[in-house]
């Protein structure tokens, strides 16, 4: 049999609805200035595309639930956006929404119950020994601590990787520098034989020689070392002063994070001057060990 009308359908016009349709609340003003606030994330809020005072619907489906006894439908309910906060942080920023505790428990139906706690701790990098602390009093397999490391897990062993994989590379860069002062002395002492030869003959000992080379060389790089640590430096100060943006859809992060510690540079610095010392062990003992006659029978 043909339905009536036919097959063709027309949506309801908003006069033609029916007057026991509840009106959608979030288009009355009196109504949103009535509603419970919320905080949301700034790219959630560019995503959702709204503003301070628009209103916003939160709904909790209950995945994998049977319609039977004592199950219940996803819970819907508006709220009123009172704030807009930017964490640097996407994973923060894209999902995460604020709101009093009363009525999440209410939205939830938890009563006067919660599902977690966050402590504070004076000292953050004492986090990890609180939270074991914590868990050997609890013990009990039910409650769990987690620290600051543990809920950004993948963004630290994301940065540990980084900071090996440049400490390598920045190992390799000196290894190469090394090997320039190595060649910059041998061509040096090459140059130079008929100088060291005149210094030997008039009474010069070996290891006189020996320290005008090791010198040149520690000049050379302690020279390099200054120069490298103080443009480093000036680098870290103007991105302090003036942050180095990131996409952080990619990165996780809005802006590159630069901490500066003295540690960071003298460490460095030291083993770059440590390496191109012993580089030139090796040309100084070359020129130490030259005799007379060797230099001056191109003459």
């Amino acid at each position: 049999m043909t339905p009536e009308g036919g097959y063709r359908s027309r949506l309801p016009e908003d006069d033609d609805l029916p007057a026991f349709v509840d009106p959608d609340p979030c288009k009355s003003a009196s109504q949103v200035a009535r509603m419970p606030g919320i905080v949301v994330g700034r790219t959630l809020a560019k995503q959702l595309a709204v503003d301070l005072g628009d209103c916003v619907q939160v709904t909790s489906p209950q995945i994998g639930i049977s319609f039977g006894a004592g199950a219940r439908s996803p819970i819907a309910k508006q709220f009123r956006v009172i704030a807009v906060f930017e964490a640097g942080f996407d994973q923060y920023d894209s999902k995460l929404v604020y709101t009093d505790l009363y009525e999440a428990q209410a939205f939830y139906e938890y009563g006067d119950s919660v599902t977690g706690l966050e402590m504070k701790v004076r000292d953050i990098n004492r986090a990890h020994a609180i939270a074991r602390r914590i868990d050997a009093i609890l013990d009990n397999g039910i409650y769990h601590t987690m620290d600051w490391r543990e809920l950004n897990h993948g963004l630290f062993m994301a940065l540990l990787i980084q900071q090996i994989g440049m400490s390598v590379v920045l190992g390799l860069i000196i290894l190469v520098a090394a090997c320039t002062v190595i060649a910059t002395l041998i061509m040096v002492v090459l140059d130079k034989k008929k100088e060291i030869a005149l210094l030997k003959a008039l009474g010069a000992k070996d290891d006189a020689v020996l320290r005008i080379f090791i010198y040149q060389g520690g000049i050379i790089g302690l020279l390099g070392t200054v120069s490298g640590i103080l443009i480093g430096w000036l680098c870290c100060r103007f991105l302090l002063a003036y942050t180095f943006p990131l996409d952080p859809k990619v990165y996780f992060i809005s802006s590159l994070p630069v901490s500066m510690h003295p540690i960071e540079f003298a460490l460095p610095a030291l083993v770059a001057i440590t390496i191109c010392l012993v580089a030139t062990v090796f040309p100084a003992m070359y020129a130490a060990k030259l005799r007379p006659a060797d230099g001056l029978r191109a003459e």
